[in-house]
């Protein structure tokens, strides 16, 4: 018995070292040795032939595998801030920081309509719309067509629009 399970080791080895150049598992040699196996009227040497046909099966294709497969490099691991008791008081590294967005940009306005008493909508030469959040006073001259605006990032979010020297008010993007 333990001479068919070593010809039957024998002969997967061999016909799965020579089944590919592509150094590959050949299926059907598996499934052949597995009827030989199956052959064996001893449940022991049986069970015994199945493991070592699955044993030379995995060895070989893992051989393959590795010289099929050249090994890369595995990212290296990100560090994990520390944490516990006083973590917090330690210094933290420096996140890295995305390019920003202009604080402030020049525009000419393309075409301004009055909504309503003292609000309006600016359409901007690239097309984008802007409106008052605000309403303006009495005394505010609004932009025309063909005016330079500057817009400028606000607190919180908001945006604010200067014109000609005045104050400046509190504008929203529409569109």
């Amino acid at each position: 018995m333990i001479a068919i399970r070593t010809l039957a080791a024998a002969v997967l080895a061999g016909t799965l070292l020579a089944s590919g150049a592509h150094a590959r598992t050949d299926h059907e040699a598996v499934v052949r040795l597995m009827a030989e196996c199956a052959r064996i009227g001893e449940i022991g040497a049986r069970v015994a032939c199945y493991d070592k046909t699955i044993e030379a099966a995995q060895l070989i294709a893992a051989a393959a595998t590795v010289q099929a497969e050249p090994k890369i490099a595995a990212p290296a691991p990100a560090e994990r801030p520390p944490a516990g008791f006083g973590a917090e008081s330690l210094p933290k590294p420096e996140p890295v920081r995305e390019a920003r967005p202009a604080e402030e940009i020049e525009a000419r306005v393309r075409t301004a309509r009055q909504t309503e008493p003292g609000l309006y909508l600016l359409t901007l030469e690239d097309g984008a719309q802007w409106r008052f959040a605000d309403a303006a006073p009495p005394s505010y001259d609004p932009p025309r067509a063909g005016s330079k605006i500057v817009l400028r990032s606000g607190a919180l979010g908001s945006f604010l629009m200067r014109y000609a020297d005045q104050r400046s008010l509190r504008i929203q993007r529409v569109r």
